[in-house]
């Protein structure tokens, strides 16, 4: 049994295109759910009738309140999270059970990222997987824990659980399945790419500092 997760903020016009990728999926989830980070266009009532429900988050920590939520509201143990700036090969959602869940192999489970002009995304500098679209199950999040609020609003969170989850004997995996990604399409709206520059060296130190303070 599936739970498909679709984190969504102000995204009129993108959530539709990105639930439409799920619906025609070749693994259909079991249950959907939209997880609504306080959006402020009411895009989440466009797609409310084609899925289980809505479920609507304080955003207090924006990004990782999103993750969060997702994984506290599933009703099923397989839980795929996704962006709504996030589009699903059809049969993306197939690949990654087939990982997790048919041959067990991984624990942790995200796709091949393309931009919008199908370019492959250049990843290869850690073993771990990343937030925008990835399988999990609720009992493996149960186990590692939530996601840090103190990467908030986002950035190296995933780099972060990679961390946590491989310490505790978790395997992940990166390149399972293909999705396209409109990196930061949300947070360009809200903020400035020095912004979320700033935040991404932040984060980045807080993880370093977080993991490996003995060698600094």
């Amino acid at each position: 049994m599936l739970t498909l997760a679709l984190l969504n903020f102000n995204g009129k016009g993108m959530l539709e295109r990105s639930l439409e990728s799920v619906l025609k999926q070749t693994l259909k989830p079991d249950e959907i759910i939209v997880v609504d980070n306080s959006s402020t266009d009411d895009s989440w009532k466009a797609v409310e009738p084609y899925v289980s429900r809505v479920v609507h988050a304080d955003n207090k920590h924006r990004f990782i309140t999103g993750l969060n939520v997702s994984f506290q509201e599933a009703k099923h143990d397989t839980v795929v999270f996704m962006e709504n700036d996030v589009y699903l090969h059809a049969d993306c959602l197939k690949d990654m059970s087939w990982k997790v869940n048919d041959c067990s192999i991984y624990d942790i489970v995200s796709p091949n990222f393309y931009d919008s002009n199908f370019h492959k995304y250049k990843i290869e500098w850690y073993s771990g997987f990343l937030t925008a679209c990835f399988m999990m199950r609720k009992s493996t999040f149960d186990f590692i824990g939530p996601f840090d609020t103190k990467l908030s609003p986002a950035f190296w969170e995933d780099v972060d659980y990679t961390i946590r989850a491989h310490r505790l004997g978790f395997k992940t995996k990166k390149g399972v399945g293909k999705a396209i990604h409109y990196a930061n399409w949300s947070f360009s709206k809200v903020f400035t790419k020095k912004q979320m520059s700033n935040w991404c060296r932040e984060n980045a130190w807080y993880v370093l500092k977080k993991h490996y303070w003995r060698f600094l």
